[in-house]
């Protein structure tokens, strides 16, 4: 197992430098560079002067060239320092992560929460009341953008009924306190999970539908094993690998998913900072965001991969 999982590190380093290459390029070729944006924040500034600007931070250099003093900072363990705000691209990572890690781990363990039984339900009573329902909220999920979902609950249960708070994570001016973190997340969480769920719930559906079929799930309800212990003992975790994999797969959504949430909700996770980062052209912490989202797609799925092992003894990586 060990020998795979450096194997499997080892083979994701050209992955990962693809992908900073990608979007080093992409960052560049768009319109304006962080001198620019500073010039016109800063009123008028002469040619001369704007010239002088892009000589200190750098961007006079080919954009090659600008690719390799980025990779060499990083392999010492230096993000750069945001020309945003001046402040280490790490600091800035850093204070953004825990918001962002709240409101996605929250998402994922109330669409589990929810998913899972929906589905093994369905599964067990098919064509009933319940995998009608587990079918219209996987539609709603799969089909629905969330800014739409977004906009509809801070609609209905902010500006109507004024039950929830639809701006920031903390109430303004109060000292942060659970409670209030509990309201502010309410929204967004409830806008990610719808999103996951549609997913979450045709997997688990099929998964345990095709299970139930097994002959050794017909050889334990021959022996007189309840129901409920057959559909969860034996069959959910046989079907706990296509979940697990669904599970997976949802990281980059969750981080896409995140960026328009936090947008909305004027979340202050790595979303929000990922769109004022675009904005203001600011490549180091455009950057240093797509290094930690990178390394944390990779990490999870080789994580994934030693999970398998666990569910199903059958699968083995030595």
């Amino acid at each position: 197992m060990v020998k795979y999982v450096i194997k499997r590190l080892l083979l994701a380093i050209p992955i990962f430098i693809g992908i900073t290459i990608f979007v080093f390029v992409l960052s560049n070729m768009a319109p304006g560079s962080p001198a620019d944006i500073i010039a016109a924040s800063s009123g008028e500034m002469s040619e001369e002067a704007l010239e002088e600007l892009k000589v200190s931070m750098g961007l006079d250099k080919p954009v090659v060239v600008r690719y390799f003093l980025w990779l060499n900072d990083l392999c010492s363990g230096d993000l750069g320092t945001s020309t945003r705000t001046n402040q280490p691209v790490s600091q800035m990572i850093g204070q953004r992560i825990g918001p962002s890690l709240t409101l996605t781990l929250t998402s994922v363990v109330v669409a589990l929460l929810i998913s899972i039984p929906l589905g093994v339900i369905a599964a067990i009573k098919p064509y009933s009341f319940w995998d009608n329902l587990s079918s219209a909220i996987a539609f709603i999920g799969t089909s629905t953008p969330n800014f739409f979902i977004s906009l509809v609950l801070i609609y209905i249960f902010s500006v109507k009924l004024g039950i929830f708070p639809s701006q920031g994570m903390y109430n303004s001016g109060e000292m942060a306190n659970f409670p209030s973190l509990c309201r502010h997340l309410v929204l967004p969480v409830i806008v990610m999970a719808i999103q996951m769920m549609g997913n979450f719930i045709k997997q688990t559906r099929g998964s345990v539908l095709e299970v139930l079929n097994e002959e050794y799930i017909k050889t334990a309800r021959a022996k007189g094993i309840k129901e409920i212990r057959v559909t969860i003992k034996h069959a959910l975790r046989n079907a706990l690998i296509p979940i697990v994999t669904s599970v997976g797969l949802t990281v980059p959504f969750l981080i896409g998913g995140a960026v328009i949430t936090e947008q909305i909700f004027s979340w202050p996770g790595i979303g929000s900072l990922m769109i004022q980062s675009i904005s203001t052209r600011d490549y180091n912490a455009i950057m240093g965001i797509t290094v930690m989202i990178s390394l944390a797609v990779i990490l999870v799925n080789i994580f994934l991969d030693v999970l398998y092992s666990y569910l199903d003894p059958r699968i083995s990586y030595e």
